[in-house]
């Protein structure tokens, strides 16, 4: 409710004010108090119409509670001037605190109370327009937030597609690393088993040299021994059938070479006579030459059998000497 905070003084009271509030009129409230005894008029020295009377008269006695004749009555030791500037702290704590408070500072009530009207909508308006603007500034603040959202999303985004670029050029470049390794690697081990293959076509050409090699060396000892052999057979043979009758009558006989030679020729004219006697009692004809001939041959091809088993045994001998090789 709307009302009046007045400043009434008695010159009766010196330095002494009333300070109080009322929905009338002031001048009709000092009328009121000038039938309470009181030797002279009350004058109204202040007054202002607001919106909240009664808050701002209880803050102003709060604030002159310091000079406060009594607690039970409105009576104040203060000036003129100190009364006004409490009025008007009291004034300005609420109209910044209370959105609806309001004050018109007019002498006429009714001039007061349109001035306390367009003090009120002009308040409201302001109240309105700094609220519009707080809104405006909060839109603001909340579209730039937005906008800043929106771009740290966007960069958020770009990042990840970055990081994700990254990652797949990374794979790729160790798939193809690992691919690369994998070739050479590849190569490597051709290469090895290449190198491997010629090592070991080198070694079976050495060891095919080699037992090219051998079975020659093995050729030529067959031969070498088969040579020998016959060699050795014919010297035996010379030895059996010459040399050692040749010996015997040269030195234990003491005959001449000629004598010695002419006794061994002999002997065989004598063997081979024998012999042909007893080849042709056998086969029944009688052909002294023919007969001669026949053990010559039998002889030679008995000489020549022994030859040809020994060679034959030399022969197989170095066939598996080269079958081993093989």
């Amino acid at each position: 409710m709307s009302g009046w905070v007045y400043v009434l003084s008695n010159p009766i009271m010196k330095d002494i004010l009333k300070i109080g509030y009322t929905d009338r009129d002031p001048y009709s409230r000092a009328k009121e108090l000038n039938h309470t005894g009181v030797p002279m008029d009350y004058v109204v020295e202040y007054q202002v119409y607001v919106t909240h009377p009664y808050q701002v008269e209880q803050k102003v006695h709060s604030l002159l509670s310091h000079c406060r004749v009594n607690d039970r009555r409105e009576f104040f030791y203060i000036s003129y001037e100190d009364a006004v500037a409490a009025i008007r702290e009291a004034i300005k704590f609420y109209d910044e605190t209370d959105t609806n408070f309001s004050a018109a500072y007019e002498l006429s009530h009714k001039v007061a109370i349109e001035e306390l009207n367009r003090n009120l909508i002009e308040k409201k308006r302001r109240i309105i327009a700094e609220q519009r603007r707080i809104e405006e500034e909060l839109r603001k603040k909340k579209f730039l937030e937005e906008q800043e959202r929106i771009r740290r999303e966007k960069e958020k985004l770009r990042l990840e597609e970055e990081r994700k670029q990254q990652e797949k050029y990374i794979k790729i470049q160790q798939e193809k690393e690992k691919l690369r390794l994998e070739e050479q690697r590849k190569q490597q081990e051709k290469y090895i088993k290449i190198q491997q293959e010629k090592e070991k076509l080198r070694l079976q050409e050495k060891n095919e040299l080699r037992k090219r090699e051998k079975v020659l060396e093995l050729r030529k000892l067959e031969k070498k021994e088969i040579r020998n052999t016959v060699l050795g057979e014919i010297i035996a043979l010379t030895l059996v059938t010459f040399i050692i009758p040749l010996l015997y009558h040269l030195f234990f006989n003491g005959e001449s070479f000629s004598g010695s030679i002419d006794r061994i020729f002999d002997s065989y004219r004598i063997a081979l006579n024998g012999a042909s006697v007893l080849i042709e009692r056998f086969l029944g004809f009688s052909n002294n030459n023919l007969t001669l001939f026949i053990i010559i041959c039998v002889l030679f091809m008995l000489f020549i059998y022994k030859i040809n088993n020994d060679i034959n045994k030399i022969k197989i001998k170095f066939k598996n000497e080269i079958d081993k090789l093989k």
